[in-house]
């Protein structure tokens, strides 16, 4: 994958029809967003913005059987008072 797609990235999952999911933290120097983008299996590479959400601050990602995107939060990232949480989320809608 060509540097830059995303600036920090966190997990990553494939799904049954060979999309793949990839979360973006922020990093310590505050680059990044806090996202999940898709790419699909064929034509060329291109990220979409599949995740908008404010209080999302990945730390990992895998796929449920159901094919749903799991991902394991801390927001905010390092803050001493970060609320962790595991968020679901269907790629289809």
């Amino acid at each position: 994958m060509p540097d830059g797609i995303v600036l920090f990235p966190r997990g990553f999952g494939f799904g049954a029809d060979g999309r793949l999911y990839l979360a973006s933290g922020v990093g310590p120097s505050g680059e990044g967003e806090n996202t999940i983008v898709a790419f699909d299996h064929d034509g060329p590479l291109r990220a979409r913005c599949l995740v908008s959400d404010s209080e999302l601050s990945p730390l990992d990602l895998t796929l449920a059987r159901n094919g749903h995107i799991v991902v394991s939060s801390e927001y905010p990232f390092g803050a001493p008072d970060a609320v962790t949480s595991l968020r679901e989320y269907d790629p289809a809608s």
